[in-house]
């Protein structure tokens, strides 16, 4: 009993890390990669931003619970299209407008990076595929 209890709490505590690991990726280091090319700052872990980590982290635990069960097959191709999804709700659905200002004039710039997001969103959907067929096949075998 004792061993099951341990093996529980080791899948949560991988989980926490792996939402965490995602958190910084799709939440914090693709945003910034993005924005830092269009030179717009990224407000870091403000009040906006920690829900998502609530989220994340909630996703990679479930998803490592449900680990090698038929179950996480679909559940684990749509999180990864939510980690993308969410990406795009954290760069205001790919349209990033800032103000620059060069003395004497001000311009106001807006980048439409929309394709880029689509992509991320493609390679996330494939992704999840590749990773539910890895599953797949472990379920088939046992």
């Amino acid at each position: 009993m004792s061993a099951k209890i341990i093996d529980v709490v080791k899948k949560v505590i991988h989980g926490i890390v792996l939402g965490i690991i995602y958190y910084l990726l799709y939440g914090y280091l693709l945003p910034s990669i993005i924005l830092g090319f269009a030179h717009v700052e990224l407000e870091v872990l403000t009040l906006r931003l920690l829900p998502y980590l609530g989220l994340f982290v909630s996703l990679g635990i479930v998803e490592e619970l449900l680990k090698n069960h038929p179950v996480s097959i679909p559940f684990r191709m749509l999180t990864k299209v939510m980690y993308a999804l969410i990406l795009m709700a954290i760069l205001n659905g790919g349209v990033i407008s800032t103000t620059l200002s060069i003395e004497p004039y001000i311009m106001h710039v807006r980048i439409d990076i929309t394709l880029l997001l689509y992509m991320i969103i493609i390679l996330s959907l494939i992704y999840g595929v590749i990773d539910s067929l890895s599953i797949v096949r472990k379920v088939t075998k046992s």
